[in-house]
This record gives C-alpha cells, structure tokens and sequence, in this order.
C-alpha cells in the first residue's frame, strides 16, 4: 500500500507540473496573441487598400491591351499549414476548401510540412508542389522564394486560416493577384477611375513584383493569429485536463490513506482483543 501511496503523490506532483506549464505557456501565448493582433490590425485596412488598387491596374492593363514579355500559367492555389500538424482539424477543412475550389488547369502550393499529410489522409490523388519553411511565420527571404514561385501565375488564390474570435478559426480564400476583390475591399474602397495608358505597364509591373508579396505577407500574418488563438485554446484545454487529472489523483490518494488508517486501526483492534483474551 505504501508503494501505492507514493505512486499516487508522484503522479499528483506531475500533473502540478504539467498544469503549472500549460499556465505559462497560456500566458505566452496570450501576449503573442495580443502582439500579433495588433500587427493585424494595423495592416489590415491598408492591405485591403493595395488589393483594390491591384485590382484597378490589373483592369486598365487589360482595357490597355498589355501583355507581359513571358506567357504565365493560369491559375495556382496557395495552401498555408503549419509546420508541426497541431491543428489538423482547422487544416483539414483548409485543404476540404481547396479541394471543393480548384478546377481542372488550377496548380496546388503547399506551405507548410503538415499539408502533405493532411491531403494524403483525405486521398488527394493530383500533384502538388511543397515549401517548408523553417517557421511558421516565414523570414523575408523565404517569402522572396515563395513569392518568385508564384510569379509565374496570373492568378493566384491563397487558403489560410483566419481568426474570427477566440474560439473560433475558419478557413478563407483570398486572391492576392489582383484578379476580383473581396467583398470588404469593395464595401470599404472608392475605385480608381483612371490610369492613364502610358503609366499602366509600370505600376502593373510594381504591383505584380512588390504588392503581390506585401499581400502574401498580410495572410501569413493572418495564419499567425489564427494560430495563436488556437493554440491558446489548446492550452486552456490541457490546464482543464490536469486539473481533473490531479483531483482524481488527489481523491484517490484520500481513499488509499482512509484505507491505510482503517487497516491501521483493524490492526489495532485486534492485537488488544488478543491480550484480552490471553488475560
């Protein structure tokens, strides 16, 4: 029984630990969350500003009759997953919208080494291309390799979770080539209404080399906090399971001492009966 005893105070100690360590980790989680919200925020309306714009010069390139010097495959899909499959839930619904999205001449990005697995568990059958990075959120040289990958692209759609509140991460679909707005970028931006012909070749070129990555930024950014968030509800949920796990133990290791004192007791009782009855 004493064995018993110490097992149990070694497993209550163990769950303290684990319960203290999903407290820390919550709290750092909740500063990075407040970090990268902020970051958000700041960015958001001004990205939706550059993909409105995006969109124009795209438009007065085509009514201008440019063409680029190199011919560009029609359409790519970008899907963002994370490294380390912690949210294979919210990620397979990611790759469920790709898979429901894409068409026949559409090409498939996946960033992240979770992608791969999560669409070989739902059976996807076409091929596609891979970038890990060596984060989650990508160093400005990594997003140079991505971005120039997909340069070759005249339309490009990018599949990311987004954060929509603190219990909530659902996956979106962006295009970030200029080729359709969303519909808070038409609610919330004045058209431009024109650009002189002359012009349109350079700004579609500024655009298509410098916006597009500032564009992919804002989703990796956006990934991020959608991330965080529910990484903090993971450790919530971990705190809540070491709880119940350390009061159970606690409650065991009641039952096993009452046991041990009514043994102790039995004992007792029975050694003074036994001089009772030798007297």
């Amino acid at each position: 029984m004493i064995t018993t005893i110490d097992s149990i105070k070694q497993s209550i100690a163990s769950g303290e630990a684990l319960r203290a360590m999903s407290e820390a980790y919550s709290e750092l989680y909740v500063a990075k969350l407040d970090k990268v919200r902020v970051m958000i925020e700041r960015n958001r309306a001004f990205a939706a500003s550059l993909a409105a714009a995006f969109h124009e010069v795209k438009v007065a390139a085509s009514q201008a009759g440019i063409r680029r010097q190199t011919e560009r495959k029609p359409r790519l899909r970008v899907a963002i997953f994370s490294n380390y499959g912690f949210f294979m839930n919210l990620e397979t619904k990611m790759a469920q919208m790709y898979i429901t999205n894409s068409s026949d001449d559409s090409d498939l990005l996946v960033i992240g080494r979770a992608g791969g697995e999560v669409l070989r568990n739902l059976e996807y059958k076409k091929p596609f291309d891979i970038l890990i990075f060596s984060r989650d959120l990508p160093r400005p040289e990594e997003l140079a390799t991505a971005q120039k990958k997909m340069s070759q692209y005249d339309s490009i759609s990018v599949i990311y979770p987004q954060f929509q509140t603190m219990g909530r991460q659902t996956p979106t679909m962006v295009d970030i080539s200029g080729g359709q707005l969303r519909q808070a970028d038409q609610n919330g931006t004045k058209p431009i209404t024109s650009i002189l012909e002359p012009e349109a070749p350079v700004m579609l070129e500024f655009f298509e080399s410098q916006i597009l990555g500032l564009l992919l930024e804002q989703a990796f950014l956006e990934t991020e906090l959608a991330h965080a968030a529910a990484r903090l509800l993971m450790m919530d949920a971990a705190q809540g399971r070491a709880k119940d796990y350390v009061f159970k133990q606690k409650r065991q290791l009641r039952s096993q001492l009452k046991q041990r004192r009514d043994s102790k007791i039995l004992e007792l009782s029975l050694q003074f009966l036994a001089r009772q009855d030798e007297q």
